[in-house]
């Protein structure tokens, strides 16, 4: 600044340190949100544009000319623009507002600046020159052709809402030099956590992308303003103070100083990696449910299946008869899922609406989220020994289904009970038990129908002291079409599932369970029935029991 006598102070500097200077006093003294309420929002142009008249920018730009300048861009819609954060494009319109400001006063602006020349001639050149002859009919003016370069470095030095770079996906590290510049930030910012950070990907792309603009911007000496530094600085000094560093880092490669708005974005990259670092070292396992329900085959599959569904991987589920639970079962679990009343138990116990409202999930959310935090349940000293007790039995079971599978048709106007006798005497050679599986399955269809007309199946499924090994067996008609008597409301193929009364209930149940849902989650599984053809439905059986069994072993 100069004092001179009878003038009074005048501000000399080269071009580039006086639009420098207006661009700090700007973000010093303006929310960026004001130009662009006073400007594209029409609805609240009159309120919004008095109170930009009014602010400390509407003083020193022309109001008539910058409202031209953000009509002239806004038509363009030029996606690169409109992808703009907020910041970078108000710094692109008040850059072009000054530009035109001086030119209109005929102010002169320097064209020898060196670097004009060397900007690549590419997408973002061209854009500038877009821009600018959109401008010069605007405005009816010839402006230099410096100001294309300077444009293109404001474009090129911008900060993006989505970083989409040459239409890819993803930013690939340029050179070798790029890749060891960004090993050397990383291994200053936390040696010690280094490797897993670089195997981040969303990080590194973040940080590539993040890097582009700036080099641009730092080679240039251009100013970008950073509306979260104070809040970084004060909330995170730790990460922020690592930070600089890894700006002595990238300085030293550019050949120049790093100023602190730029380490603040560094900052919320590094910060944000750090964050996902910690969560992925949580020590966080998967928790033990039980889902109870008075048989264990029944609603309680349904049950299973949604909260499958909504926890993934979070969680295992393994269903049980209310019978069913014993202490040992309870030792093993971190707690219950329950549609029915159960005796107080060890563990906690959720009750739920068998159809599990959102309150229900939510409630068993919270237990997840919890016990994954806690430590797993120790086992006894003899576990070892214990686990392949289970293993043979599990093996044994899913064995007898696959070995026993029985496949058998009927008459198509078959009555209900008529098939019940069929059943009986297909299943077991001793009339009184067969009499014993009739009974059984007659007393849980009365309790509630399982015909699933609109699966085209019904499913009778129940314990019976009628069989001494759970089975699996289909009955369809014998030329393969519907069912025709009423009752079964022309479904193609009934399903008969039966577990035997014994100490191994809750892994028979478990077992058919597990079919029980292939008829509603693998749609190639009622096709395969369909056809008849009794080898390909056991095969497919088999094949779906290996995924069980290989599935029961990753729990143990």
């Amino acid at each position: 600044m100069e004092r001179r006598p009878g003038s009074g102070v005048s501000i000399e500097g080269s071009e580039e340190s006086y639009r420098k200077a207006i661009r700090i006093f700007i973000d010093e003294n303006i929310d960026t949100k004001v130009l662009r309420e006073a400007y594209e929002n029409t609805e609240e142009t009159d309120s919004a544009g008095g109170e930009y008249r009014q602010s400390s920018i509407g003083q020193i730009l022309n109001d008539d000319t910058l409202k031209r300048v953000t009509g002239c861009i806004m038509e363009m819609k030029d996606a690169r623009v409109m992808n703009l954060t907020e910041n970078s494009y108000v710094g692109l319109v008040l850059h072009v507002t000054i530009a035109i400001n001086r030119i209109l006063k005929n102010e002169i602006i320097e064209t020898d600046a060196q670097w004009g020349g060397k900007l690549p001639d590419d997408e973002d050149y061209a854009l500038a020159e877009k821009i600018v002859g959109e401008l010069e009919k605007e405005f009816n003016i010839e402006i230099p052709p410096i100001e294309v370069s300077y444009i293109c470095l404001h474009i090129k030095g911008a900060k993006h809402e989505k970083i989409q770079w040459d239409d890819k996906k993803t930013v690939a590290m340029e050179n070798r030099e790029m890749q060891q510049l960004v090993n050397e930030m990383i291994d200053t910012f936390d040696e010690e956590n280094a490797w897993l950070l670089k195997q981040d990907e969303e990080f590194i792309q973040g940080l590539l992308a993040h890097l582009q603009p700036t080099f641009v911007r730092l080679r240039y000496g251009m100013q970008i303003s950073n509306p979260v530094l104070d809040t970084v600085k004060q909330d995170y000094p730790d990460i922020f103070a690592r930070c600089v560093k890894v700006s002595e880092v990238l300085g030293r490669w550019l050949d120049r100083e790093v100023p602190e708005t730029e380490t603040g974005f560094l900052a919320v990259h590094f910060g944000a990696a750090m964050v996902r670092l910690e969560g992925k070292r949580e020590d966080i396992r998967q928790v033990q449910i039980g889902v109870v329900c008075s048989s264990g085959i029944g609603i309680s599959r349904l049950m299973s299946s949604k909260l499958e569904k909504a926890f993934g991987e979070r969680a295992i589920f393994t269903i049980y008869g209310k019978k069913d639970i014993t202490p040992y079962i309870a030792g093993r679990l971190d707690f219950f899922v329950s549609s029915i009343p159960l005796e107080p138990q060890e563990i906690p116990v959720i009750f739920v609406n068998p159809l599990l409202n959102e309150r229900d999930m939510e409630q068993v959310r919270e237990l997840i989220y919890k016990y994954a935090r806690m430590p797993k349940k120790q086992k006894e000293e003899n576990s070892f020994s214990v686990q392949l007790e289970e293993i043979n039995l599990v093996a044994a079971q899913v064995n007898a289904v696959i070995k026993y599978f029985e496949f058998f048709k009927v008459d198509n106007y078959i009555s209900f009970d008529e098939l019940l006798i069929a059943i009986g005497e297909k299943l077991s050679p001793y009339r009184d038990r067969g009499i014993m599986i009739q009974e059984d399955l007659r007393r849980r269809e009365k309790l509630s129908s399982q015909i699933f007309a609109e699966f085209g199946f019904a499913l009778l499924h129940t314990r019976s002291r009628g069989v001494i090994r759970p089975s699996f067996t289909v009955c369809m008609t014998k030329d393969l079409q519907s069912f025709k008597d009423p009752y079964f409301k022309e479904i193609r193929v009934i399903f008969i599932m039966l577990v035997p009364v014994d100490e191994n209930l809750q892994i028979n149940s478990e077992i058919l369970g597990y079919l029980s849902s292939m008829l509603i989650d693998d749609s190639t599984f009622l096709d395969t029935v369909f056809t008849g053809d009794k080898k390909k439905i056991q095969d497919m059986i088999s094949g779906h029991l290996k995924k069980f069994f290989n599935k029961y072993l990753t729990r143990l």
